[in-house]
């Protein structure tokens, strides 16, 4: 290849090079605005659930009304980011990092100290017990 050909090549290698990081930038920001949209879509469930709980409590009946209804709003948006509890059925069962043991008491059975939940198979944060 005689020197013109390779300043050629290597010119339209950058022009390929310069449009290829166009497109990832123009991907890079709808990306970033469809993030901040579902953060929003967050926000504002999570804004509902705060009104919920802040909402002026008149009679007894009133608190049950508004915890059932905050838990109805989370178990929908834990439904929609494919949020799942472990099953603590049967704690036997349980697998290494779906459970994390608290505290060690003699007794016979394990005692859930908290829930846990898992994201596309993915532990998020185990079951804690005291065994």
């Amino acid at each position: 290849m005689d020197f013109v050909k390779v300043v050629d090549e290597i010119t339209n290698r950058i022009s390929i090079l310069q449009k290829d990081y166009v497109l990832f930038q123009e991907n890079d920001r709808k990306e970033k605005r469809i993030a901040e949209k579902e953060k929003d879509r967050i926000a504002l469930g999570l804004i509902e659930i705060l009104d919920l709980l802040q909402s002026e409590i008149e009679a007894p009946d009133d608190l049950l009304r508004i915890k059932n209804a905050a838990s109805r709003k989370l178990q929908n948006l834990f439904s929609e980011f494919e949020l799942t509890e472990i099953s603590t059925n049967k704690l036997d069962e349980l697998k290494p990092g779906e459970f994390r043991v608290l505290e060690s008491q003699e007794r016979q059975e394990m005692m859930i100290c908290r829930k846990g939940y898992r994201r596309q198979g993915k532990v998020l944060r185990p079951v804690d017990v005291i065994s």
